[in-house]
């Protein structure tokens, strides 16, 4: 679509959060157009932490897919810090107006089995038989129950590192904050929903130039077994 359908699609949604890329709505090449995304989401698809509500990771990644992201490849690792301690980073990128990729900050994220651990027995465990109202009870940990949850975080701590530092990549790309102060209130149900508005660079298909370039790449490999016509 062209800049000016875009901000047709925008004003369609005054009260939506907008993270539409301004320079997605200036004059493009012809090789390349705008595509606006409309994401609507549930209340239940966010961490409600005292009222600040962080995305989950699967809204995360809808917001990324929504606002074409991609990771630079030569930026991920995961490094261990120490018998417990993982490190990851990572690097997110979009394409910008012109078709180049535009680099985000390199992102890490710590995944401390013992400081996770720790924090899980001052919190205690869950307890679902005595809950209130839809949040569990809790009660404390046994220390086999302690030694059997340090096995299973030790299990998920490097994809759990990478998985955080992709999250924080992301934001930064996307020039959004981890959590929205007030974006539900509390009396409203786990359905109630929010819009969010995203808009990405892509390949204009349409175009004479790329189209014949589509064909090319499609054509070559037929004209190399059965020659061409």
């Amino acid at each position: 679509m062209t800049p000016e359908q875009a901000r047709q699609i925008i004003s369609r949604y005054p009260n939506a959060l907008n993270f539409v890329k301004q320079s997605h709505l200036e004059e493009l090449s012809p090789l390349f157009e705008v595509h606006i995304e409309v994401i609507t989401v549930r209340k239940d698809e966010f961490h409600d932490l005292k009222g600040s509500f962080m995305p989950r990771k699967e809204t995360l990644d809808k917001f990324a897919q929504a606002a074409g992201v991609s990771f630079n490849a030569t930026a991920e690792a995961t490094r261990k810090e120490d018998a417990d301690c993982y490190v990851g980073s990572a690097q997110a990128m979009l394409m910008g107006p012109d078709g180049k990729w535009g680099l985000g900050p390199i992102c890490e994220y710590e995944f401390d089995v013992g400081v996770r651990l720790e924090e899980m027995e001052l919190n205690g465990k869950p307890d679902w038989e005595n809950k209130v109202g839809n949040r569990p009870g809790s009660r404390e940990y046994t220390p086999k129950e302690l030694a059997q949850e340090r096995v299973q975080l030790r299990k998920v701590a490097r994809q759990r590192a990478n998985t955080g530092a992709r999250n924080r990549a992301t934001v930064a790309v996307l020039g959004m904050q981890t959590g929205f102060k007030n974006l539900y209130s509390k009396n409203e149900p786990d359905t109630a929903t929010r819009v969010f508005l995203f808009s990405r660079v892509i390949v204009n298909a349409k175009n004479e130039i790329v189209l014949n370039r589509m064909l090319d790449n499609i054509a070559g490999p037929t004209q190399a077994l059965y020659g061409s016509q």
